[in-house]
């Protein structure tokens, strides 16, 4: 793998499935990049919308185009057939509902090539689209924990990402010999797989930097991940937080570093805790039965304080809503 890296090749990733109205813009923010030496990477995950002829028409026009088609199996798989084929000496993950504003490689570029960092971090803007919810336009946003442009060696950047988790891989860009060396890839057959494979690599790199400009510009629209909330979602949803926090704490295992543990354990907890708060349309017996499949045994118990606490707090916002 190693031996085909093409230096200051950057790989985009884009995994498509179903996107064909949004396609068109992800892509263009892309091709257009005004930074030029770029491999885009277009798994097609099974797409029955017209993506793919959409797809196949960008490719005509841009010999940097590689589409991999496959049977559905979820964005997991088609981002590590990504990760296997890929030739740069960078890896950018981009979701292909969104898109990135057109300097952003070439910034990034110049930041690699001045620090020889192994990691890029930097916010994004969030907007809706023909959809009416609540959204936190600062979620992405870490300006107030990162200093710009400040080199941070590996301690000191898990450190500050304790308190400035962000699961989402479109929000950094990595070496790809990161994920090559400890063959770090994404769980498969899950939902939420970024909350695994971002915390890996952040255990594995040697040094940070961060910018704050939100070159990201991501979309919350009808049909999503995450604004899809059907009963089968949430069952599966659930089931792969479970497998998260089994795997989370396997990973204490395998670091023994003060920075590592503590984020590998804050992970835990907020897993833990995001089990207990959430889903309450599935019945709290059938958490416990799918929680004490889990070890340590001890997870039930933590699970049990958190969704007390949980309960405890919700009592005390509706007293506090009747007195005003």
């Amino acid at each position: 793998m190693t031996n085909r890296v093409v230096k200051d090749l950057i790989s985009v990733i884009i995994p498509v499935y179903n996107v064909e109205d949004y396609i068109e813009e992800c892509l263009d923010s892309v091709v257009y990049q005004t930074y030029k030496k770029i491999e885009i990477i277009i798994v097609n995950d099974g797409s029955t919308d017209d993506s793919l002829e959409i797809i196949k028409e960008y490719k005509k026009e841009h010999s940097n185009i590689k589409i991999i088609n496959q049977r559905n199996a979820g964005q997991s798989v088609a981002r590590n057939k990504g990760i296997e084929i890929a030739k740069g000496e960078y890896i950018y993950f981009l979701d292909s509902d969104d898109f990135i504003a057109l300097d952003m490689l070439n910034v990034l570029m110049k930041v690699f090539r001045n620090t020889n960092v192994d990691l890029i971090r930097f916010p994004a803007n969030t907007f809706l689209d023909n959809i009416n919810m609540e959204i936190d336009e600062n979620k992405y946003n870490f300006n107030k924990y990162f200093f710009e442009n400040r080199i941070y060696e590996k301690n000191d950047f898990l450190k500050i990402t304790n308190k400035a988790f962000t699961a989402s891989p479109v929000l950094y860009i990595i070496k790809s010999n990161v994920l090559m060396e400890k063959n770090i890839r994404f769980f498969p057959n899950i939902i939420h797989e970024d909350d695994l494979f971002t915390i890996e690599v952040f255990l594995n790199i040697r040094s940070a930097t961060y910018i704050a400009e939100s070159f990201y510009k991501r979309r919350y629209r009808k049909g999503s991940t995450m604004t899809t909330n059907t009963f089968q979602q949430s069952i599966n949803s659930f089931k792969s937080k479970c497998i998260i926090l089994r795997e989370l704490y396997r990973m204490l295992d395998k670091h023994n570093q003060k920075s590592e543990i503590t984020l590998i354990k804050t992970r835990i907890t907020r897993t833990i805790e995001f089990l207990a708060r959430n889903y309450p349309e599935i019945k709290n017996e059938s958490k416990i039965k799918e929680i004490k499949k889990l070890q340590p045994p001890y997870i039930v118990f933590r699970y049990y304080y958190h969704y007390i606490k949980g309960v405890i707090a919700n009592m005390v916002h509706k007293i506090l809503d009747k007195l005003k």
